[in-house]
């Protein structure tokens, strides 16, 4: 099962894929996708691994656009 995100800041196409791919080279035992609209993050991984996939996350959105923080959608 994975877990969707919510960004709470816009970002451009470029800056969705640059983030998921410095999440998934972290964290190759993650499965990370960004939608079409780069406002929702998806991610599925073990359940011990989701507290360091989704900390790596938030700072890295953090860091490409400052203020972005990630909320918490639905399980998908």
């Amino acid at each position: 099962m994975g877990r969707c995100y919510r960004l709470t800041k816009t970002i451009t196409q470029e800056e969705g894929e640059r983030a998921v791919k410095e999440i998934t080279e972290k964290h190759s035992e993650a499965e990370v996708q960004i939608s079409v609209d780069q406002s929702e993050l998806t991610v599925r991984t073990e359940e011990e691994n989701y507290y360091r996939v989704l900390t790596d996350a938030l700072n890295i959105f953090d860091r490409i656009r400052p203020g972005c923080e990630l909320s918490f959608v639905r399980f998908s």
